[in-house]
């Protein structure tokens, strides 16, 4: 039977219709609620290896630098997608992180138009290794093709990126087969918060809710005392938070009305290079940064501790027919720092 996970077994991108998931979650689940994970769970989880396999923009030696900076929660080891191979992770010492995705196609209320939304993440996960064992021997030969179905039911949710998407994999995608939108993924640089300094932030964070095994749910809005920091410090902008999506035409535009959007932040901010932003974070500079994620109309507002992956503020925007930064978001986090200041 293993030879059989072995020949079917593929990395994740599906098309189905499901619900929305938050952009970070450490979480038994990353849709709905939150939900404290079951006694025992994360203690397991500790005891793995766990087995990243992630894009090939980045090298191996590249990975375990970025994992060497951020990841304490288990030990670790960094396997490319074509070295990959399931069965070899099956016996309950290991756990998996790898990106994984799909679309969701729907229809409007005519039922002649259909709109598509992409999500792409990076999944933390292991298995429930009884629960796959009995599934497993229980299965016939010519019931082959339910391995992949078996292996998703015996998951265990451990943690969840939601990844930014930039347009042109956007809009490929929508005509790929999955195969297709697979490698594009896993061999392009398709993510706009996919830079090094951006993974070693959000698995750091990830990694530290792990350790003190607590639940992490970004679907909510929070601030942390850290932000009064920014009534001295600077704010820094990435670059890609220019770039403005227009739904009617379904790609990006780099619009520049920066000043506009700033005109409510009453304290210092600086755009830097996407490029520049994540050598900050690899040399561990003590400053923050904005980090907005888009997850088709979804927005996650983050102001992160570089040094330590730490959010001090988030805002989480909803579904709505907004698809852009506002103003009004960017006033919120001015307000917050305001309020800090006084705490």
């Amino acid at each position: 039977m293993y030879n059989t996970i072995r020949s079917t077994f593929t990395i994740l991108f599906i098309f189905i219709c499901v619900t929305s998931f938050s952009q970070i979650s450490v979480s038994p689940r990353h849709i709905g609620g939150s939900k404290n994970f079951k006694k025992g769970t994360l203690e397991s989880f500790k005891k793995t290896t766990t087995v990243f396999v992630l894009s090939n923009i980045y090298s191996t030696s590249e990975y375990e630098t970025i994992l060497n900076m951020s990841w304490k929660a288990t030990p670790f080891k960094v396997v490319s997608l074509s070295e990959f191979n399931i069965a070899e992770y099956l016996d309950g010492n290991y756990s998996i992180a790898t990106l994984e995705g799909y679309k969701k196609t729907m229809q409007t209320t005519t039922g002649v138009d259909k709109y598509s939304y992409l999500h792409a993440y990076i999944d933390i996960y292991m298995f429930d290794i009884e629960r796959l064992n009995k599934k497993l021997e229980s299965l016939k030969k010519r019931d082959a093709e339910r391995v992949n179905d078996i292996l998703e039911d015996s998951r265990v949710n451990i943690a969840r990126v939601e990844l930014f998407p930039k347009d042109e994999f956007i809009a490929t995608t929508m005509t790929q087969k999955s195969k297709e939108a697979v490698k594009s993924m896993f061999n392009k640089d398709v993510f706009n918060n996919y830079g090094k300094g951006f993974l070693v932030n959000y698995f750091q964070q990830i990694s530290s809710a792990i350790e003190r095994e607590e639940t992490l749910w970004m679907y909510e809005s929070d601030t942390q005392k850290g932000l009064k920091q920014l009534t001295t410090k600077t704010l820094y902008i990435p670059d890609y938070v220019k770039i403005r999506y227009n739904p009617w035409k379904g790609l990006d535009e780099d619009k520049d009305d920066t000043e506009s959007l700033f005109s409510k932040y009453d304290y210092n901010y600086e755009f830097i290079s996407d490029a520049d932003l994540n050598q900050k974070i690899m040399d561990a500079e003590d400053i923050y940064y904005l980090r907005y994620v888009r997850v088709n109309t979804q927005k996650f507002i983050h102001v992160v501790s570089a040094r330590t992956g730490e959010m001090v503020y988030q805002e989480y925007v909803g579904g709505s027919f907004s698809y852009n930064l506002k103003s009004k978001h960017i006033s919120n986090i001015s307000k917050e720092v305001k309020k800090s200041a006084k705490k």
